[in-house]
């Protein structure tokens, strides 16, 4: 209960500095669209788990591909002023496969998937945001990558949320019925906060649990970093819960930026995997755009160990402000190794999982993005 009783008094500080001044409002629509086409290797089980990224053979496949960097969505948002520096406001956010107009990123996905909050917010005091919210460990992933959040080319994001190592992030992308806190940029570190209730348990639907995450984000001159924690309860069982972290550094040298990252996921209590993670990338100007180069690797430890590489080199090119095109080429294995795991249903068993195939591949694509 305490996790919610100090965003609530800060909510209500706020409201007392908004005062009785005229309010002056404003909402707009906007978004963005990501297609892209191109040959990929991958799970035999389209949208596969974890269990069929290690036991079914890899096919590949030529396919017109949605959200190849980013994937696309809309969004109306709205800010009213209520005065004394503090503003009332809203955001929505849907996301939809562009190459089938289908809403959501998967059949049965929530609609407003991305982004579902009110709140309020002061220059001097930060935010405070009520809904579905988008949690902080992720918004550290993607930033400390040069391909952000794409799902299909970024090392760091496929590794830590596409769940296919057997310990991977749980709680989405998203938390419902969560309480965020993001404070002012105090010296260039800035502190985002957040409680999901869990008030959505479910004994037989995974990371329904309560969930806490923060984060913090430093920027100063060519050099930001971050460190972000979170603990998701599973659900199912009381007492089931996994706990990350993750350390991310990033400095611009003019001829090049650099990445890093480095993390852990802590999954003992559900599956009885831990991962080791990390990842280095760069980002080189180029022309009207950038070569794009990252790197990560995941070791997965249980009853045995495995391991997961992948690296892709791409180059995104700006055609105006608002719209670009990339091209990349990715190189991705997995070792499933002697783990005794039913990654499926992400147990431990008394034996190796059959057939623990090893997998490698690569796949390449062209994607155009173009925000309005």
């Amino acid at each position: 209960m305490k996790h919610f009783l100090r965003p609530l008094a800060f909510a209500t500080a706020l409201l007392a500095a908004a005062g009785a001044a005229q309010a002056q409002s404003s909402v707009q629509l906007y978004g963005l669209v990501d297609i892209g086409v191109g040959e990929f290797d991958g799970n035999a089980v389209e949208n596969g788990s974890g269990g069929s990224f290690f036991t079914q053979p890899w096919t590949k496949r030529v396919k017109v591909e949605p959200g190849s960097m980013t994937t696309s969505y809309w969004g109306v948002a709205g800010k009213e002023a209520l005065g004394g520096g503090v503003s009332a406001e809203f955001k929505l956010e849907a996301f939809f496969l562009g190459d089938n107009g289908a809403q959501g990123r998967f059949t049965g996905d929530t609609f407003f998937a991305r982004s579902a909050y009110v709140g309020l917010t002061s220059d001097e005091l930060g935010s405070v945001r009520m809904g579905r919210n988008t949690p902080p460990m992720f918004i550290s992933t993607l930033l400390f990558n040069p391909f952000g959040d794409s799902f299909v080319w970024s090392p760091s994001i496929r590794q830590w949320y596409n769940g296919s190592s057997g310990g991977q992030l749980r709680g989405d992308s998203g938390w419902n019925n969560s309480l965020n806190y993001v404070s002012p940029s105090l010296g260039g570190l800035t502190i985002n906060a957040m409680v999901a209730a869990g008030e959505g348990f479910s004994s037989t639907t995974t990371g329904t649990g309560k969930s806490v995450g923060i984060h913090g984000l430093y920027f100063r001159g060519p050099f930001a970093a971050t460190l972000a924690w979170q603990r998701v309860e599973q659900g199912n069982t009381a007492g089931e819960k996994q706990d990350s972290w993750q350390l991310g550094a990033s400095f611009d040298a003019g001829f090049a930026k650099f990445f890093a990252q480095l993390g852990q996921i802590d999954d003992k209590d559900i599956s009885g995997v831990k991962d080791d993670l990390w990842a280095v990338s760069a980002s080189v100007p180029l022309f009207n755009g950038s070569v794009l180069a990252s790197y990560g690797e995941t070791k997965y430890k249980a009853a045995g160990t495995g391991k997961r590489w992948t690296g892709t080199l791409g180059y995104n090119y700006a055609l105006s402000k608002r719209t670009d095109i990339t091209a990349a080429v990715m190189s991705e294995e997995v070792d499933a190794g002697s783990v005794a795991i039913d990654f499926a249903g992400f147990k431990p068993v008394g034996a190796a999982i059959g057939p623990a195939v090893g997998n490698d591949g690569v796949s390449y694509g062209v994607n155009i993005r173009h925000r309005f």
